[in-house]
Protein backbone atom coordinates (compact mmCIF):
# COMPACT_ATOMS: atom_id res chain seq x y z
CA UNK A 1 0.00 0.00 0.00
CA UNK A 2 1.38 3.39 -0.95
CA UNK A 3 1.33 6.16 1.58
CA UNK A 4 0.53 9.69 0.56
CA UNK A 5 2.57 12.66 1.71
CA UNK A 6 0.38 15.18 3.42
CA UNK A 7 0.49 18.58 1.71
CA UNK A 8 0.92 20.27 5.08
CA UNK A 9 4.06 18.18 5.65
CA UNK A 10 5.61 19.36 2.39
CA UNK A 11 4.62 22.99 2.87
CA UNK A 12 6.07 23.05 6.38
CA UNK A 13 9.31 21.44 5.21
CA UNK A 14 9.59 23.88 2.31
CA UNK A 15 9.05 26.84 4.63
CA UNK A 16 11.79 25.60 6.96
CA UNK A 17 14.15 24.83 4.08
CA UNK A 18 13.64 28.19 2.42
CA UNK A 19 14.33 30.03 5.67
CA UNK A 20 17.60 28.19 6.18
CA UNK A 21 18.55 28.43 2.50
CA UNK A 22 18.42 32.23 2.54
CA UNK A 23 21.06 32.27 5.26
CA UNK A 24 23.24 29.37 4.19
CA UNK A 25 24.78 30.56 0.94
CA UNK A 26 27.31 33.37 1.42
CA UNK A 27 28.32 34.17 -2.16
CA UNK A 28 25.18 33.78 -4.29
CA UNK A 29 24.52 37.51 -4.08
CA UNK A 30 27.99 38.14 -5.49
CA UNK A 31 27.22 36.80 -8.95
CA UNK A 32 25.12 37.67 -11.98
CA UNK A 33 22.40 35.00 -11.99
CA UNK A 34 20.61 33.33 -14.88
CA UNK A 35 17.71 30.98 -14.21
CA UNK A 36 15.75 28.54 -16.32
CA UNK A 37 18.70 27.50 -18.49
CA UNK A 38 17.81 24.74 -20.97
CA UNK A 39 20.64 22.35 -21.83
CA UNK A 40 23.92 21.71 -20.07
CA UNK A 41 25.75 24.89 -21.14
CA UNK A 42 25.03 28.61 -21.07
CA UNK A 43 26.94 31.59 -22.46
CA UNK A 44 27.33 35.09 -21.05
CA UNK A 45 27.98 37.25 -24.14
CA UNK A 46 29.78 40.53 -23.57
CA UNK A 47 30.91 43.28 -25.93
CA UNK A 48 34.54 44.35 -25.92
CA UNK A 49 35.67 47.96 -25.67
CA UNK A 50 35.68 50.20 -28.73
CA UNK A 51 37.21 53.63 -29.30
CA UNK A 52 36.40 56.68 -31.37
CA UNK A 53 38.67 57.62 -34.29
CA UNK A 54 39.11 60.93 -36.15
CA UNK A 55 36.76 61.49 -39.06
CA UNK A 56 38.39 62.59 -42.29
CA UNK A 57 36.24 64.88 -44.44
CA UNK A 58 34.34 62.88 -47.11
CA UNK A 59 36.31 59.75 -46.29
CA UNK A 60 34.51 56.44 -45.63
CA UNK A 61 33.61 55.69 -42.04
CA UNK A 62 35.80 53.15 -40.28
CA UNK A 63 33.92 50.26 -38.66
CA UNK A 64 34.61 49.92 -34.94
CA UNK A 65 34.61 46.12 -35.29
CA UNK A 66 33.89 45.38 -31.60
CA UNK A 67 34.93 41.98 -30.32
CA UNK A 68 32.37 39.76 -28.65
CA UNK A 69 33.24 37.37 -25.84
CA UNK A 70 31.13 34.32 -24.97
CA UNK A 71 32.38 32.78 -21.71
CA UNK A 72 30.68 29.44 -21.15
CA UNK A 73 29.30 27.94 -17.95
CA UNK A 74 28.74 24.20 -17.92
CA UNK A 75 25.95 23.01 -15.64
CA UNK A 76 26.32 20.03 -13.32
CA UNK A 77 23.68 18.19 -11.29
CA UNK A 78 23.69 17.89 -7.49
CA UNK A 79 21.52 16.29 -4.82
CA UNK A 80 21.33 15.60 -1.10
CA UNK A 81 18.93 12.98 0.28
CA UNK A 82 18.06 10.94 3.36
CA UNK A 83 15.53 8.41 4.61
CA UNK A 84 13.21 8.94 7.58
CA UNK A 85 12.09 5.60 9.05
CA UNK A 86 8.49 5.79 10.27
CA UNK A 87 9.23 3.67 13.34
CA UNK A 88 12.22 5.73 14.40
CA UNK A 89 10.23 8.89 13.79
CA UNK A 90 7.58 8.02 16.36
CA UNK A 91 10.10 6.82 19.00
CA UNK A 92 12.26 9.93 19.18
CA UNK A 93 11.66 13.50 20.23
CA UNK A 94 13.90 14.85 17.47
CA UNK A 95 12.20 17.10 14.93
CA UNK A 96 13.86 15.43 11.97
CA UNK A 97 12.04 17.51 9.37
CA UNK A 98 13.47 20.74 10.68
CA UNK A 99 16.95 19.26 11.07
CA UNK A 100 16.91 17.75 7.59
CA UNK A 101 15.78 21.09 6.16
CA UNK A 102 18.64 22.88 7.87
CA UNK A 103 21.25 20.30 6.94
CA UNK A 104 20.11 19.93 3.32
CA UNK A 105 19.89 23.60 2.51
CA UNK A 106 23.19 24.47 4.15
CA UNK A 107 24.78 21.77 1.98
CA UNK A 108 23.10 23.21 -1.13
CA UNK A 109 24.25 26.70 -0.15
CA UNK A 110 27.86 25.58 0.30
CA UNK A 111 27.81 24.01 -3.15
CA UNK A 112 26.51 27.25 -4.64
CA UNK A 113 29.42 29.03 -2.97
CA UNK A 114 31.80 26.52 -4.53
CA UNK A 115 30.53 27.46 -7.99
CA UNK A 116 31.40 31.11 -7.32
CA UNK A 117 34.80 30.19 -5.83
CA UNK A 118 35.58 28.03 -8.85
CA UNK A 119 34.87 31.00 -11.13
CA UNK A 120 37.11 33.26 -9.01
CA UNK A 121 39.96 30.75 -9.12
CA UNK A 122 39.51 30.31 -12.86
CA UNK A 123 39.73 34.07 -13.35
CA UNK A 124 42.93 34.20 -11.30
CA UNK A 125 44.46 31.54 -13.52
CA UNK A 126 43.50 33.56 -16.60
CA UNK A 127 44.87 36.78 -15.11
CA UNK A 128 48.22 35.08 -14.49
CA UNK A 129 49.03 35.74 -18.15
CA UNK A 130 48.82 39.49 -17.45
CA UNK A 131 51.61 41.54 -15.92
CA UNK A 132 52.19 40.67 -12.29
CA UNK A 133 53.90 42.97 -9.81
CA UNK A 134 55.82 42.16 -6.60
CA UNK A 135 53.99 42.16 -3.30
CA UNK A 136 53.70 45.61 -1.76
CA UNK A 137 51.39 45.26 1.25
CA UNK A 138 50.98 43.26 4.44
CA UNK A 139 48.39 42.68 7.13
CA UNK A 140 51.04 42.47 9.84
CA UNK A 141 52.14 46.09 10.37
CA UNK A 142 50.82 49.59 9.86
CA UNK A 143 52.49 51.90 7.37
CA UNK A 144 52.09 54.07 4.31
CA UNK A 145 50.87 52.84 0.95
CA UNK A 146 53.49 52.88 -1.79
CA UNK A 147 52.05 50.73 -4.55
CA UNK A 148 53.15 50.63 -8.17
CA UNK A 149 50.31 50.08 -10.60
CA UNK A 150 50.82 48.08 -13.76
CA UNK A 151 48.18 48.23 -16.51
CA UNK A 152 45.41 45.63 -16.19
CA UNK A 153 46.79 44.38 -12.89
CA UNK A 154 44.87 41.56 -11.22
CA UNK A 155 47.03 40.62 -8.24
CA UNK A 156 47.60 42.21 -4.85
CA UNK A 157 50.23 40.60 -2.64
CA UNK A 158 50.13 40.38 1.14
CA UNK A 159 53.75 39.85 2.15
CA UNK A 160 54.12 38.29 5.59
CA UNK A 161 57.79 39.25 5.90
CA UNK A 162 57.79 42.68 4.33
CA UNK A 163 60.58 44.02 6.55
CA UNK A 164 63.23 41.67 5.18
CA UNK A 165 62.01 42.25 1.64
CA UNK A 166 62.36 46.00 2.14
CA UNK A 167 58.82 46.64 1.01
CA UNK A 168 56.29 49.11 2.35
CA UNK A 169 53.53 47.60 4.50
CA UNK A 170 50.02 48.71 5.30
CA UNK A 171 46.88 47.70 7.22
CA UNK A 172 43.75 45.73 6.23
CA UNK A 173 41.68 48.74 5.14
CA UNK A 174 44.46 49.73 2.73
CA UNK A 175 44.57 46.18 1.38
CA UNK A 176 40.89 46.60 0.45
CA UNK A 177 41.62 50.04 -0.99
CA UNK A 178 44.41 48.71 -3.20
CA UNK A 179 42.14 45.95 -4.50
CA UNK A 180 39.56 48.59 -5.43
CA UNK A 181 42.30 50.72 -6.98
CA UNK A 182 43.27 47.85 -9.27
CA UNK A 183 39.67 47.29 -10.30
CA UNK A 184 39.24 50.98 -11.07
CA UNK A 185 42.54 50.90 -12.95
CA UNK A 186 41.04 48.07 -14.99
CA UNK A 187 38.19 50.48 -15.80
CA UNK A 188 35.62 48.68 -13.70
CA UNK A 189 32.86 51.24 -12.92
CA UNK A 190 33.31 52.85 -9.50
CA UNK A 191 29.59 52.45 -8.73
CA UNK A 192 29.73 48.66 -9.10
CA UNK A 193 28.60 46.11 -6.53
CA UNK A 194 31.91 44.97 -5.00
CA UNK A 195 32.52 41.90 -2.83
CA UNK A 196 35.62 40.56 -1.09
CA UNK A 197 36.06 36.95 0.06
CA UNK A 198 38.52 36.60 2.96
CA UNK A 199 39.72 33.70 5.15
CA UNK A 200 37.80 33.54 8.41
CA UNK A 201 40.89 33.91 10.57
CA UNK A 202 41.62 37.30 9.00
CA UNK A 203 38.44 38.67 10.58
CA UNK A 204 39.94 40.04 13.81
CA UNK A 205 42.60 42.04 11.97
CA UNK A 206 39.97 43.65 9.76
CA UNK A 207 37.40 44.25 12.50
CA UNK A 208 40.01 45.92 14.72
CA UNK A 209 41.29 48.20 11.94
CA UNK A 210 40.58 51.72 13.21
CA UNK A 211 39.51 52.83 9.72
CA UNK A 212 36.95 50.06 9.24
CA UNK A 213 35.58 50.53 12.78
CA UNK A 214 35.71 54.34 12.64
CA UNK A 215 32.49 56.24 13.40
CA UNK A 216 32.84 58.14 10.14
CA UNK A 217 32.81 54.91 8.12
CA UNK A 218 30.12 52.85 9.85
CA UNK A 219 29.53 50.84 13.03
CA UNK A 220 31.93 51.65 15.87
CA UNK A 221 31.32 48.58 18.05
CA UNK A 222 32.23 45.91 15.51
CA UNK A 223 35.05 44.53 17.70
CA UNK A 224 32.72 44.32 20.69
CA UNK A 225 29.60 42.85 19.12
CA UNK A 226 30.90 41.21 15.98
CA UNK A 227 28.76 41.03 12.87
CA UNK A 228 25.52 39.80 14.54
CA UNK A 229 23.65 39.77 11.25
CA UNK A 230 25.29 42.97 10.04
CA UNK A 231 27.72 43.30 7.16
CA UNK A 232 31.27 44.62 7.35
CA UNK A 233 32.34 47.11 4.68
CA UNK A 234 35.51 48.91 3.72
CA UNK A 235 35.78 51.35 0.78
CA UNK A 236 32.20 50.41 -0.12
CA UNK A 237 33.20 46.75 -0.55
CA UNK A 238 31.26 44.08 1.34
CA UNK A 239 33.71 41.91 3.27
CA UNK A 240 32.76 38.21 3.45
CA UNK A 241 34.72 35.98 5.84
CA UNK A 242 34.57 32.25 5.18
CA UNK A 243 35.95 29.38 7.22
CA UNK A 244 37.49 26.13 6.05
CA UNK A 245 35.15 24.38 3.60
CA UNK A 246 37.37 21.42 2.66
CA UNK A 247 35.39 18.94 4.75
CA UNK A 248 31.90 20.33 4.17
CA UNK A 249 31.72 21.13 0.46
CA UNK A 250 32.86 19.43 -2.72
CA UNK A 251 34.74 21.22 -5.44
CA UNK A 252 33.11 20.86 -8.85
CA UNK A 253 36.20 19.37 -10.44
CA UNK A 254 38.21 17.95 -7.53
CA UNK A 255 36.24 15.90 -5.03
CA UNK A 256 37.05 16.95 -1.47
CA UNK A 257 38.89 20.17 -2.36
CA UNK A 258 36.55 22.93 -1.21
CA UNK A 259 37.56 26.42 -0.06
CA UNK A 260 40.90 26.31 1.76
CA UNK A 261 41.65 29.56 3.61
CA UNK A 262 45.07 28.26 4.62
CA UNK A 263 46.61 29.05 1.23
CA UNK A 264 46.86 32.78 2.03
CA UNK A 265 44.57 33.86 -0.80
CA UNK A 266 41.54 36.12 -0.96
CA UNK A 267 39.43 37.57 -3.78
CA UNK A 268 37.87 40.93 -4.56
CA UNK A 269 35.46 41.29 -7.47
CA UNK A 270 32.60 43.21 -9.02
CA UNK A 271 29.32 41.28 -9.10
CA UNK A 272 28.79 41.35 -12.88
CA UNK A 273 32.20 39.76 -13.51
CA UNK A 274 30.91 36.38 -12.25
CA UNK A 275 28.05 34.40 -13.83
CA UNK A 276 26.01 31.83 -11.92
CA UNK A 277 23.46 29.91 -14.01
CA UNK A 278 20.71 27.52 -12.90
CA UNK A 279 19.21 24.82 -15.05
CA UNK A 280 17.16 23.66 -12.05
CA UNK A 281 16.62 25.76 -8.95
CA UNK A 282 17.01 23.96 -5.60
CA UNK A 283 13.80 21.97 -5.11
CA UNK A 284 12.38 19.47 -2.66
CA UNK A 285 10.78 16.07 -3.23
CA UNK A 286 9.30 13.80 -0.55
CA UNK A 287 8.37 10.23 -1.54
CA UNK A 288 7.23 7.11 0.31
CA UNK A 289 9.53 4.09 -0.14
CA UNK A 290 7.50 0.97 0.82
CA UNK A 291 10.46 -1.45 0.89
CA UNK A 292 12.23 0.83 3.39
CA UNK A 293 9.10 1.85 5.34
CA UNK A 294 10.61 5.30 5.15
CA UNK A 295 10.10 8.73 3.66
CA UNK A 296 12.75 9.70 1.12
CA UNK A 297 13.49 13.40 1.32
CA UNK A 298 15.62 14.65 -1.57
CA UNK A 299 16.76 18.10 -2.64
CA UNK A 300 18.25 18.65 -6.08
CA UNK A 301 19.63 21.47 -8.21
CA UNK A 302 21.63 22.00 -11.39
CA UNK A 303 23.96 24.96 -11.83
CA UNK A 304 27.22 26.21 -13.30
CA UNK A 305 29.48 29.26 -13.07
CA UNK A 306 31.98 31.19 -15.15
CA UNK A 307 34.20 34.25 -14.88
CA UNK A 308 32.65 36.64 -17.40
CA UNK A 309 35.43 39.25 -17.31
CA UNK A 310 38.65 38.43 -15.38
CA UNK A 311 39.55 42.13 -15.28
CA UNK A 312 36.74 42.59 -12.78
CA UNK A 313 38.39 40.14 -10.35
CA UNK A 314 41.46 40.69 -8.17
CA UNK A 315 43.27 37.91 -6.33
CA UNK A 316 45.03 38.64 -3.04
CA UNK A 317 48.13 36.46 -2.67
CA UNK A 318 50.79 35.55 -0.10
CA UNK A 319 48.60 36.32 2.92
CA UNK A 320 48.88 34.77 6.41
CA UNK A 321 48.03 31.08 6.38
CA UNK A 322 47.09 30.59 10.03
CA UNK A 323 45.39 32.58 12.74
CA UNK A 324 48.67 33.19 14.57
CA UNK A 325 50.08 34.75 11.41
CA UNK A 326 48.08 37.92 12.08
CA UNK A 327 49.77 40.21 14.58
CA UNK A 328 48.11 43.06 16.41
CA UNK A 329 48.57 46.47 14.87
Amino acid sequence: MTQTVKQVFIEEFLAEAQHVYQGASMLRDGARIKRGVVGNKVHYPFLGAVRAVPKTHRAPVIPANPQWGRPEAELSDWHVADLTDVFEDIKTNVDERANLAKSFMMAIGRQEDMFVIQALESAAATAATLQRMPSTISLMKAGRVNARFNPRENFVGVNQDATTAGQTVTKPSSLVGQCLARLINNEVPENGDFKMLLPGFWYEAFASDNVIANQFYGETDISRRGLKGRKLYSHGIELIFMGDRKATSTDIQTVGAGWDPADGKAYCWEKDSIGLAYGKDPSLEVDWIPMETSWLTCMTFSAGSVAIDPHGIVQVTDGPTAIDGLLSQ
